[in-house]
């Protein structure tokens, strides 16, 4: 739009008396000082330009009640705009604001802020100052603190802090008790991602305020506990040495002669990461093609994974780009280390910097031989450094949820192999985590670190909780190594055949769906 065209447009819109002016997507790289002649305009639409200032005319705008300037230039707030003090909504997204000048404290009516997308580090402590404020967006920034007025804007329905560079909250957000929303995901807080939401994608929708006010209170209110744990998974075809490499890893031995894993193994191991004991939960996994179907039920997020392959063998023969793939679909960015076994007997030849191209999150390349513990100091070295850069590996939690997950540890260790979901509930009331919102995160948590397994997003089997994951994968061995299943019935499981495939004293009839129904879903 040219100047001419734009004083057109506005001469035009101030003899209508015109109340809303959208002037977006025109390149305008300024404003003549005309648009004070709109005093009746109530709504100004100004995003997608290329302006980097506003005239002072625009003060005369008293009845302007909204206004967005989003996608703009703007590196500084016109202090033109603080004048307007009948404004309720302020859109200033997408610019390259790097501060707010106190005098944001003006604008008293504003009842929707828009900042997001900026290079905002600091907020000024005049921001509480709008307390008729009931929507507030700072999200892609790089917030690295609050200040402790953000507890006077009690108002707020609304506080979207995602995707900036937070590493504490003041106490005084928990007065923020109208919120609606409040979206805290993508920062370095000290807080586990199920309490936040899911924090990989930021496109669902985050945990309740309440949830994580809940959570928050329990940690400031009670004793602390560092969680100082994590799950590692082996992964890789059959024979390639995945329990060799965890035995040598763990216990420094070798057995030649080792029996292939049937499902999975897990052993815990402890080892000292920053100066502090961090507990492994090393799952192996059985690499016999049969079993490959249901990884899906325990591949998840907040992980390390060893892909282990025979060095002896090319990319093809260790199917590397397939579970390459299997671990990027469900494991998410989780950092992954190949290790090229065997090295003793053949150098591992494969495409590394290709495969880190396609696969970024690929940490790392091992070459190993078990038989005489080459490359294992290397393994552990690096195994120790990407588990110290694991997020949320020494969060402090709240001592209730330590209980819990004791209590879960001790029944596991009594050869309780699962309870149902409400008996969890009775434990998580005994030490007053009476929110089922947080009860439900607890677990997911525990599933997370592989200390339980309970798939809430499948309504089928949300209601029992495995303290003992190698029940499952016994269960479902078992069923896919039934003989009669191919010979006689052709591959088709009919429920009756469970009666005589699994043992009723460990897998009782109310409990076959589970282990035939599970998609692994959580």
């Amino acid at each position: 739009m040219t100047n001419d065209e734009l004083l057109q447009v506005i001469e035009q819109a101030a003899n209508d008396g015109v109340v809303d002016l959208d002037l977006s997507g025109n390149s305008l790289t300024e404003l003549p000082p005309e648009i004070g002649q709109l005093t009746s305009l109530q709504s100004l639409v100004l995003s997608y330009n290329q302006l980097s200032a506003l005239p002072t005319e625009i003060v005369q705008l008293t009845s302007l009640q909204s206004l967005v300037l989003s996608a703009n230039p703007l590196s500084a707030l016109p202090t033109e705009i603080v004048q307007l003090t009948s404004l309720q909504s302020l859109d200033l997204s997408v610019n390259e604001l790097s501060a707010l000048p106190p005098e944001i404290g003006q604008l008293t009516s504003l009842q929707s802020l828009v900042l997001s997308s900026n290079q905002l580090s600091v907020l000024p402590t005049e921001i509480g100052q709008l307390t008729s404020l009931q929507s507030l967006d700072l999200s892609y920034n790089q917030l690295s603190a609050l200040p402790t007025e953000i507890g006077q804007l009690t108002s707020l329905q609304s506080l979207v802090l995602s995707s900036n560079q937070l590493r504490a909250l003041p106490t005084e957000i928990g007065q923020l008790t109208k919120l609606k929303t409040l979206d805290l995901r993508g920062n370095d807080l000290p807080i586990p991602p199920e309490i936040l939401g899911d924090s990989s994608l930021l496109f669902g929708e985050p945990s309740s305020p309440q949830t994580i006010f809940d959570y928050l209170a329990q940690l400031w209110g009670d004793e602390k506990q560092p969680l100082n744990e994590a799950k590692v998974l082996v992964m890789g075809q059959g024979k390639v040495g995945k329990t060799s490499l965890v035995n040598r890893l763990l216990f420094d031995t070798f057995n030649p002669h080792e029996q292939k894993t049937e499902g999975i193994d897990i052993k815990n191991w402890n080892i000292v990461v920053n100066d502090q004991t961090v507990q492994l939960n090393i799952w192996d996994f059985g690499g016999q093609e049969i079993m490959h179907a249901t990884h899906q039920f325990f591949l998840i997020k907040r992980s390390l994974y060893l892909l282990v392959l025979d060095a002896r063998l090319d990319e093809a023969n260790n199917r590397l780009d397939y579970w390459l793939k299997i671990i990027q679909s469900f494991g998410g960015n989780s950092p992954i280390i190949i290790v090229g076994n065997q090295a003793d007997e053949h150098p591992l030849d494969i495409d590394r910097r290709g495969l880190q191209q396609k696969y970024p999150n690929i940490h790392g390349f091992v070459e190993t031989s078990c038989r005489d513990g080459t490359g294992i100091d290397t393994l552990k070295t690096i195994l120790i450094k990407e588990i110290g850069k694991l997020d949320h590996v020494f969060d402090l939690l709240p001592k209730p949820w330590f209980i819990i997950k004791t209590r879960l540890e001790e029944l596991k260790e009594q050869n309780t192999d699962y309870i149902p979901y409400h008996e969890y509930q009775a434990l998580c009331q005994t030490e007053e985590i009476c929110n089922m919102d947080t009860q439900s995160n607890l677990i997911t948590l525990l599933h997370q670190l592989g200390i339980v397994l309970n798939f809430r997003g499948d309504e089928r089997v949300q209601d029992t909780n495995v303290l003992n994951p190698e029940w499952v994968t016994n269960g479902v061995y078992r069923i896919l190594n039934y003989n009669r299943l191919m010979t006689e019935f052709k591959g088709v499981l009919k429920r009756r055949l469970l009666n005589d495939i699994l043992d009723r004293t460990i897998y009782p009839r109310d409990k076959h769906q589970f282990i035939i129904n599970n998609d692994g879903k959580i």
